[in-house]
């Protein structure tokens, strides 16, 4: 396993937690102030303590110009 993966900061489940309901509150504007439009969330299920490091921010931007590219 890589461990470069990670090795960014511990996060405890109350932050989890709390990230997730700002997403979903964040999430719920958008659609709310868009009904005409598509959301598309890109997300990855860290699992740990440890939900981002430079590796992770990496994939998951390269996530997002694949589904860019691909026209999305």
């Amino acid at each position: 396993m890589n461990t470069n993966v990670f090795d960014g900061p511990q996060q405890d489940i109350p932050a989890v937690l709390m990230n997730r309901d700002r997403r979903v509150a964040k999430q719920s504007q958008l659609l709310r102030e868009n009904p005409n439009q598509v959301l598309v969330a890109a997300k990855l299920n860290i699992p740990g303590p440890f939900k981002t490091s430079p590796l992770i921010r990496r994939f998951l931007k390269r996530g997002c110009i694949a589904l860019k590219i691909s026209g999305w």
